[in-house]
């Protein structure tokens, strides 16, 4: 009953429970609560070792969850460790293996350790497939710590499935830990110069936001990937080292990366670009993250996906302004929408969008002429009503003609 509703054990010693126990049986004898827990820690025993048994016996590997647990009169941390498995029945069987006292600091060192050896004590630090963790920055270290514990060869396919965060984020730590002060930046160009790496480039800190920003970090952080596995060898406070995995993403994200700073450039030249320059790049980009959303790389492909949300979003607003005016550049003209809109939008949606445009532009005209047609009669309301009335008309049969022209030789070009 004790352990059932977890009654504390000093219960025993309560004059109402012994009272209690009295009138159910008078000869029973009541245990000390020392006897108590003697006899409590032996059915602790008798069940871990019948779930060691399972554990051994079971051919499996098996999952961790870890949770973190505060106590809210004597806030005192502890940490709950429960492994599930699939029986030799192919059922589902949860045990928790330790409910134990973590002391304060709680950092991802403490937490390591204290996991680390729980898995040794229950001998399962060979059988593990993964561990799950609250989404902390500390759990996160503290796992990393975990893998430098374990040995790779027991994980499945060496460890290549245990994900642990975001390959992004721990560059971004490591860029960042290594630039924080000016000593470290010392250390870091010292380590470059010992492996004969060009420390010209400095580590630069990204936005999360400009993504032509976090392709200068990873441009400059590939150079000196050697010198952040040196350093992991002789500095103790640095432990988040990213993995190969991680490097190859990085390169890999950088590469796609490359437009959006190729892009940026152009926008901040010093003679600034008018929309039918940078358009089709704006194009080139929208086409891209389409091909990145549907990457094999499950972490690219996400960014793609989260990206083209963003995009989209100014995308729907401002595509029409911005195609008007390649359509009024000789160069472009709509040739230029029957190109990337096939590749935007797929063949059929883009006609209609091309449609959307062509209306667009008519209408811009038609009030341009009509503005026209008004300034000028304001000027000279007499003499010069009658010519700019022709000059407009003129202009209006022009373009209406070259349009319907165009569309019967089966083009979509206008000729302004």
């Amino acid at each position: 009953m004790v352990i059932v509703h977890e009654y504390p054990l000093v219960m025993v010693e309560h004059h109402g429970f012994q009272k209690f126990v009295v009138g159910l049986q008078p000869l029973f004898k009541i245990p000390s609560r020392n006897t108590l827990k003697n006899d409590i820690l032996k059915i602790y025993d008798f069940k871990k070792e019948k779930t060691m048994r399972l554990l051994e016996k079971n051919r499996s590997k098996i999952a961790i969850t870890i949770d973190m647990w505060t106590s809210s009169n004597q806030k005192k941390g502890f940490m709950s460790i429960t492994s599930h498995l699939i029986d030799d029945n192919w059922e589902m069987q949860s045990r928790i293996m330790r409910f134990i006292y973590v002391p304060c600091p709680h950092t991802a060192e403490v937490l390591a350790d204290v996991l680390y050896e729980s898995l040794c004590d229950w001998n399962i630090d060979r059988k593990i497939s993964t561990v799950t963790v609250d989404n902390c920055s500390t759990n996160d270290l503290m796992i990393h710590l975990l893998l430098d514990k374990l040995s790779l060869n027991s994980l499945i396919l060496g460890g290549e499935l245990f994900h642990i965060g975001d390959g992004i984020e721990r560059i971004r730590d490591n860029v960042y830990f290594w630039s924080a002060t000016q000593k470290r930046i010392e250390k870091f160009e010292e380590v470059a110069r010992h492996l004969t790496i060009d420390c010209s480039k400095k580590l630069s800190l990204d936005c999360k936001t400009c993504w032509n920003l976090t392709y200068l970090m990873f441009s400059v952080a590939i150079v000196y990937k050697d010198v952040f596995k040196r350093l992991k060898q002789r500095e103790a406070q640095y432990r988040s080292l990213p993995t190969d995995r991680d490097w190859e993403l990085a390169s890999s994200i950088c590469g796609k990366l490359q437009l959006f700073y190729k892009v940026t450039l152009m926008f901040s030249g010093s003679k600034y670009p008018t929309a039918n320059v940078f358009f089709p790049s704006i194009c080139e980009i929208r086409i891209a993250l389409s091909k990145w959303s549907e990457d094999r790389d499950e972490v690219i492909k996400a960014m793609g996906e989260r990206m083209l949300v963003k995009f989209d979003k100014y995308w729907s607003v401002i595509h029409g302004v911005m195609g008007v005016a390649v359509v009024l550049d000789p160069r472009y003209k709509f040739k230029m929408m029957e190109y990337v809109f096939p590749k935007i939008y797929g063949f059929e949606k883009s006609d209609v969008e091309i449609v959307k445009l062509k209306v667009l532009v008519s209408r811009l005209f038609q009030d341009y002429e009509t503005c026209n047609y008004e300034s000028s009669r304001n000027r000279d309301i007499d003499s010069s009503r009658n010519t700019s009335d022709m000059e407009v008309q003129v202009e209006g049969f022009f373009f209406n003609d070259y349009v319907t022209f165009i569309e019967d030789d089966n083009h979509t070009g206008i000729t302004i």
